[in-house]
């Protein structure tokens, strides 16, 4: 029977489990993937504590993002046979050697591609062009501050906004976040755990302002980097990583005519399902022409997937993880 991490009751990386699961018979318009890559992300440490928007029954495996090989194929299923390399993103259950999903949801990887790559950038790099490409519209030249900058989704907004060729401010909580952030290219990086953050981003902004925003982490942070946005500037609310809920002080947005604009990727996925694929291939295919450069900063074992979820939590893993495999 293929082997799982299961959140058997609601709590923290601890209390996963690693147990088999049963195989259950496939439905006509679904495929069985035998996994070999799993992308891990903040969320994964909210859905296991019930604290996230999606509320699976339990037991549920964490793992929003996948990349595998098409074992079986549903009788209804036109688009994929057998042996085909795919990735999906499906929001939970993918920390698991085999996971079955609708069809509809799985995009067909470039030869070129690897599968812990691809697994990759669905959610973090997906998140990163839904918000800069379709939300703010980014243009060349201006100047985004991404706060929280050296996580998964904070380095592929630091990518997707240079190969568009705009003006990176990134923001990170550490003397190590910083230095990160500087080697993945950020024009400027700057400490937000400073007492002087507010008046050293006012500073970076000048006299032009900064047009966008791409807010990672909430809480009074967010309020101070709101401060230095242009007249018309776009704030994009992403996450709420600090663990509070951004209160916008409303009388900014009315006199600097600021757009406040929500980046919700799943049910973006949910509900622009062909959309998204066509971004994803937009991406790999960037990827190939080295206009963009993921990078995984560490991979481990599906056994080990608890331990890496918990240093996630605590903010203390920067870059993206991968679970690997089924690998011989």
């Amino acid at each position: 029977m293929p082997l799982a991490i299961l959140c058997t009751k609601h709590g923290n990386a601890q209390d996963l489990v690693v147990d088999t699961v049963e195989e259950i018979p496939l439905q006509s318009d679904q495929l069985r993937i035998c996994v070999k890559s799993v992308g891990l992300n903040f969320f994964d440490t909210l859905i296991i504590q019930n604290k996230y928007q999606q509320k699976p029954d339990l037991p549920f495996s964490p793992g929003g993002e996948i990349a595998g090989i098409v074992i079986e194929v549903g009788k209804e299923v036109k688009d994929f046979k057998t042996g085909d390399r795919i990735a999906a993103y499906c929001g939970y259950g993918g920390c698991r050697e085999q996971v079955i999903l609708p069809a509809k949801q799985a995009i067909i990887l470039p030869k070129d591609i690897d599968y812990s790559i691809a697994a990759s950038m669905l959610i973090t790099y997906g998140t990163a062009y839904l918000g800069l490409i379709h939300r703010a519209h980014l243009q060349p030249n201006e100047k985004l501050c991404v706060l929280g900058a050296a996580g998964g989704v904070g380095t592929a907004t630091m990518d997707v906004a240079k190969a568009i060729g705009s003006y990176v401010i990134a923001t990170a909580s550490t003397q190590e976040k910083i230095t990160y952030c500087h080697q993945r290219g950020a024009n400027i990086c700057l400490d937000y755990a400073d007492n002087m953050f507010k008046h050293k981003l006012k500073e970076q902004a000048a006299e032009s302002g900064i047009d966008v925003i791409f807010d990672n982490i909430g809480g009074p942070k967010s309020i101070d980097a709101m401060s230095s946005l242009k007249w018309g500037g776009r704030f994009l609310v992403v996450g709420f990583a600090a663990g509070e809920i951004t209160q916008l002080k409303l009388n900014r947005v009315l006199l600097k005519n600021i757009d406040v604009l929500g980046v919700n990727f799943g049910l973006y996925v949910e509900c622009f399902t062909q959309a998204y694929k066509q971004d994803m291939q937009t991406l790999y295919k960037w990827v190939v022409e080295k206009k963009i450069h993921p990078i995984i900063t560490h991979t481990t074992s599906l056994e080990n997937t608890p331990s890496f979820i918990e240093r996630i939590a605590c903010r203390n893993l920067t870059g993206k993880a991968v679970i690997e495999l089924n690998r011989n």
